[in-house]
């Protein structure tokens, strides 16, 4: 169960990351169940937009910027998000 838990926090992590990467944000490495990444906009915005779509990130503050984190859920639920900040 831990090795299979492990492979798809790996993997829904891996397409929110391929996200970042193909919009050029930066973010920190993360071995982890979340992301933490700058959005280069206002991050509350974002948080509130997502909001409004059901989705929920928290943003915080970090070098004097607000950044957003993400916690890594299911496959869908991360390409739930990626959609979700596509239209944003």
């Amino acid at each position: 169960f831990m090795e299979m838990s492990r492979r798809k926090n790996a993997e829904a992590r891996k397409h929110f990351t391929d996200y970042l990467d193909g919009k050029k944000l930066f973010y920190g490495k993360s071995h982890t169940n979340f992301v933490m990444y700058d959005p280069n906009a206002d991050g509350y915005q974002i948080m509130a937009r997502l909001a409004e779509k059901g989705i929920g990130i928290r943003v915080w503050d970090y070098k004097s910027k607000p950044w957003c984190r993400v916690s890594i859920g299911t496959l869908e639920e991360m390409k739930m998000l990626t959609r979700a900040l596509e239209s944003l």
